[in-house]
Order: structure tokens, then sequence, then C-alpha cells
């Protein structure tokens, strides 16, 4: 018949009307926004990786850390290869500077009918080369065979 009231009868309830649970502030004490307080825990966590990643991105893209690359240019090398003057073919000659393919057909003939030259002197025996174009092409001519840049003697 009679109920016994406990101490917590007593006490102000925190449940308003609506059944949630309010706070004394007039706050509702669950959460604020519509995510639990786990999914607000990762969702800082989220935000905080990102904003680490955003900082160090622009870290790298100003240059922080970084040291200046010091390029130097190689010297440069001296064209090694030489012509050997009793093997080369028409196409070979045409690459030398003042030396067109005519002349460089005129010269494989000129081998040809008249055995290999002696000397790089002889190549004056073929119409078209004077003392001058000789001077400018006989860097780059020998009479020597197996030399290291040289390809194994053929004849034309």
């Amino acid at each position: 018949m009679f109920k016994r009231m406990s101490s917590r009868d007593h006490e102000p309830s925190n449940e308003s009307p609506g059944g949630s649970a309010s706070r004394s502030d007039g706050q509702d004490s669950r959460t604020w926004s519509f995510l639990k307080q786990p999914d607000q825990v990762v969702g800082g966590g989220l935000l905080v990786v990102l904003l680490v990643l955003m900082i160090v991105k622009w870290g790298t893209l100003s240059g922080w850390g970084s040291r200046p690359v010091e390029i130097t240019q190689v010297p440069a090398v001296e064209n090694r290869f030489r012509l050997n003057i009793n093997s080369a073919t028409a196409v070979e000659w045409s690459q030398l500077d003042g030396i067109g393919e005519v002349l460089a057909a005129r010269i494989v003939e000129d081998r040809n009918t008249n055995g290999p030259f002696e000397s790089l002197d002889d190549l004056l025996r073929v119409e078209g080369i004077g003392r001058q174009t000789l001077e400018q092409i006989r860097p780059w001519l020998t009479t020597k065979q197996n030399q290291k840049n040289n390809r194994p003697t053929t004849r034309n």
C-alpha cells in the first residue's frame, strides 16, 4: 500500500519531458551534433592527420628542407673517331665535313680503280679534293688497320 520513498525520489529529475537527459546548463548531454562520441574522435583524428599532411605538402612545395642541386657540366670530349681511307664506304666518307655524296663516291671509285691509298696525301689524286679540303678532313683520317674505333676492313 504505501510505497517507500528513497532519496532519489526527492531529487529533481534530470529527464526532460521528451525523455532525453539534459544537463543543468540546458544543453543536451549526448552531443550537439549528429555523430556519436566515437565517431567524433575518429573524425577529429582524421582532421588532424589531414592538417599534418597539408603542412608537410606545403613545406615540400616551398622548398623546406631541401638543398640546391649543383650541376656540373662535363667538359667537351674530342672526337677520336678516325676513318680508314682504304676501307671506308661512300656513306662513311659523306659524313665528313666538306665531303658530299658525289665526292665520297669518287673517292671509293678511285680506290677501287687505282688501288689503296699509300698515304693521306694520295687523296689529292681524286678529282674534287684539294689541299684545303684534305687539311680540313686530315684529323679524322688514317691509313692504319685495326684501330680501336674502326670497323674491320671491307672493300667496296
